[in-house]
């Protein structure tokens, strides 16, 4: 199981909750700027990539290794 906010209780979950944490205030913010520039012809820059992480915790185990016969 894995959840896609990072908060910070997700530490504290019976198994520990591996989560994914997305920059929204960076998405947020790109946005806007995106939406000011279609809406009032301004060139304020947009990024288009963004630091995506992974906290790995104990809800994702590792895979089980097989032998194929």
């Amino acid at each position: 199981m894995i959840g896609y906010d990072d908060d910070y209780s997700a530490a504290y979950v019976a198994t520990g909750l591996t989560s994914v944490h997305i920059p929204t205030a960076e998405l947020t913010q790109n946005a806007v700027r995106w939406l000011v520039n279609q809406c009032y012809r301004a060139t304020w820059e947009i990024f288009r990539e963004f630091l995506v992480t992974v906290t790995m915790r104990g809800s994702v185990a590792q895979a089980a290794v097989r032998t194929v016969v």
